[in-house]
């Protein structure tokens, strides 16, 4: 695996897989209330650092509302599940490319 891919699959899991499975993992079992709509509101200010992140990094990042990509260190990857699925499935080419290199 190249240097640039290796740096880039550390801040992908650094700065954008980190801090969304955090918010994931404090998703309010109770989906009514103000609990949940305060969680939704958190959860898109941490999408939102994640991509400002991960653009200040280097990478393309576009939402059309139906699918996300991102492209990174040469290597582009897309989801219609939403950013977590982009970045996950980044990181899944990422490690590939490791295991032929």
């Amino acid at each position: 695996m190249s240097r640039a891919i290796k740096m880039a699959l550390a801040t992908v899991e650094r700065v954008g897989i980190a801090p969304l499975k955090r918010i994931a993992n404090s998703r309010p079992t109770d989906y009514t209330g103000s609990s949940w709509g305060i969680w939704q509101a958190r959860r898109a200010e941490v999408e939102k650092q994640v991509i400002a992140d991960l653009r200040e990094a280097g990478a393309i990042v576009r939402d059309n509302g139906e699918r996300i990509v991102i492209r990174f260190a040469g290597m582009q990857a897309s989801s219609s599940q939403g950013l977590i699925g982009a970045l996950s499935n980044w990181r899944s080419q990422a490690h590939l490319a490791e295991q032929k290199s």
